[in-house]
């Protein structure tokens, strides 16, 4: 039982991590989601309205790499704003 619940219970990386949220339209969405997939990033909420707005969380060392993709994929248009950080484990798998 106790292997069991150890398997089950996964694995987190302990890093700290960049609260942000960023909007898109929804032509964007599928592009922008991989994005944030691709920078390892952790997507908490997404929410549908005018527009689509992603909460999320992405590693410190990964937050200039994805700025920089996410300027070009966007030809600028789209930015992130930051809302804070916290050092603490994200389940990755």
């Amino acid at each position: 039982a106790a292997k069991m619940a150890l398997e089950n219970a996964g694995i987190s990386r302990m890093a700290l991590w960049k609260n942000i949220e960023l909007g898109c339209s929804y032509s964007q969405f599928e592009r922008v989601k991989r994005l944030l997939e691709d920078h390892e990033a952790v997507i908490e909420s997404t929410d549908f309205g005018a527009d689509i707005v992603f909460s999320a969380l992405i590693r410190e060392d990964m937050e200039e790499g994805f700025g920089k993709a996410l300027t070009e994929l966007s030809a600028g248009k789209i930015e992130f704003l930051l809302c804070g950080e916290s050092f603490r484990g994200v389940k990755i798998m």
